[in-house]
């Protein structure tokens, strides 16, 4: 295990680069049982969750070549790794599948990072919390553990506690560490943003830290600046050019927040209409509303597109209603999950998630599926919309590109889950009736404690009936 500490050590300062090249030579399917949470979080935090997801798999997955059910540790890891890959409410269910006597601090930064992926800081702060609690942290993970807490407090109206946590993390966070420091400083422009006390000029570095860091300083310096100047116009030409540079580095996030920040601070109502209908986060949306008026929030339905002027117009809505089922309502599900978010390509996880919504996600066959769904949707577009298409964006995401004379119109309801969670909605529509604890196991794909898991939960909320006891004991979701 020598290998991994210096691989943990190296992405513990920064040294991505060097940790993949070690990691290439790592042979996955030969890594020891007890070993495989550790190094599938090393392949996570180098921004491949694909090669995090294969390791976990035959751990988390029933038929495997393990005989023992998936701990604790596995299953948060495999969680949120499958977030990562845009499976969120899978990884949710599997996280709210697990008892609060086996809480672990890996299992509270996972329930952390998927409500965070959500936009739900309410959510995230008493995993947060908890993750806190472990005394046996590292100093890299308190740190990212308190950091965390910090921007749940903002998110949150904690303003107090907020600049007491960031106060503490300033007292004893070396001034060497220029990226550390860099991160604080963005965060006190957020804080004096949002307590309405000036901004403060920094003798930082800027240009030495990360891409990420640097923008998101220029963000919240811009918003200061523009705050004051009342230069619309100008503040406009500073916000392009800040999305442009966070288009180039994939910060999807920072492109819908400037958009946001741009209608505020230069009365761009269509702006914030497209940030309204084209963000899928309800937490999100809650947190902007107060700031929209009253005509964007009546609107019933949104005209998607990069052109005002658009002649040739796709009625989303229309082919919902159309699309029956089959082969067509495929791709019609494919092209409503890439119209939910206007920024962010989305991950062939959410997709999934969202045209299989009773199917679970498998990294061996859930890329290839999405990919062959997107060229038969794309050789369909042709003929109904010829100027959108779907494409590739970066290794698995997708995204819609449309001609400059074409839009989506959008309806400002969009197609709602049901309120069961992912794994007992699979189990219901396949059981057919009265099903056993092996009949569910061999449904779901998963291993029996999980699937126990999710039994013992829809008998306590009532949606769930019992009948026998021992060997022919049998289940049955309530109609």
């Amino acid at each position: 295990m020598n290998d991994i500490k210096e691989i943990e050590e190296l992405i513990d300062i920064g040294q991505i680069d060097r940790a993949r090249i070690i990691l290439d030579d790592v042979v996955k399917a030969n890594i020891p049982r007890q070993h495989l949470t550790r190094w599938a979080r090393v392949f996570r935090r180098i921004d491949d969750p694909e090669s995090a997801a294969a390791i976990l798999s035959p751990a988390v997955r029933s038929g495997s070549r393990f005989v023992d059910s998936a701990n604790t540790d596995e299953l948060a890891e495999y969680a949120g790794t499958i977030a990562r890959l845009g499976s969120v409410e899978e990884a949710s269910d599997l996280l709210d599948n697990v008892g609060v006597e086996e809480a672990t601090p890996n299992l509270s930064f996972n329930r952390m990072s998927v409500a965070m992926r959500k936009w739900d800081y309410n959510l995230a702060l008493p995993h947060v919390e908890s993750y806190l609690k472990d005394n046996n942290l590292s100093p890299f993970g308190r740190e990212l553990g308190e950091v965390n807490l910090l921007s749940c407090c903002l998110a949150t109206g904690d303003y107090q506690r907020a600049e007491d946590i960031l106060k503490g993390l300033e007292s004893k966070t070396d001034p060497n560490r220029v990226e550390s420091r860099g991160r604080l400083y963005y965060l006190d422009l957020q804080l004096r943003y949002l307590t309405k006390r000036p901004y403060i000029d920094s003798s930082l570095p800027i240009a030495s830290m990360t891409p990420q860091t640097q923008l998101l300083i220029r963000k919240w310096s811009l918003i200061h600046k523009h705050q004051e100047m009342n230069n619309k116009s100008q503040a406009e030409i500073e916000f392009e050019k800040l999305k442009e540079d966070a288009i180039k580095i994939g910060n999807w996030e920072l492109v819908r927040d400037s958009d946001f920040f741009m209608s505020l601070l230069c009365g761009r109502e269509d702006l914030a209409r497209k940030v309204y209908f084209g963000t899928p986060f309800d937490s999100y949306v809650q947190r902007i509303e107060p700031y929209l008026s009253k005509d964007v929030l009546v609107e019933d339905q949104y005209i998607w597109s990069e052109n005002a002027d658009s002649s040739q117009i796709f009625d989303l809505k229309e082919q919902i209603e159309k699309s029956g089922r089959g082969l067509e309502s495929q791709q019609i599900k494919l092209i409503n999950t890439l119209c939910m978010d206007f920024y962010r390509p989305q991950f062939y996880g959410s997709i999934f998630s969202y045209t299989n919504p009773d199917e679970l996600f498998d990294i061996s066959t859930t890329p290839t599926r999405i990919r062959k769904t997107v060229q038969r949707s794309n050789e369909w577009l042709k003929n109904v919309a010829p100027g959108i298409q779907i494409e590739v964006f970066g290794k698995h995401n997708y995204r819609i590109k449309m001609e400059s004379q074409w839009g989506i119109s959008l309806p400002r309801v969009r197609e709602k889950r049901s309120t069961k969670g992912t794994l007992s909605r699979i189990l219901e529509k396949n059981a057919n009736g009265e099903f056993s604890i092996s009949d569910a196991v061999e449904i779901l794909g998963l291993s029996k404690k999980i699937v126990r898991s999710v039994i013992d939960r829809d008998l306590s909320i009532g949606q769930l009936e019992k009948f026998g006891e021992g060997k022919n004991t049998k289940y049955a979701y309530k109609s």
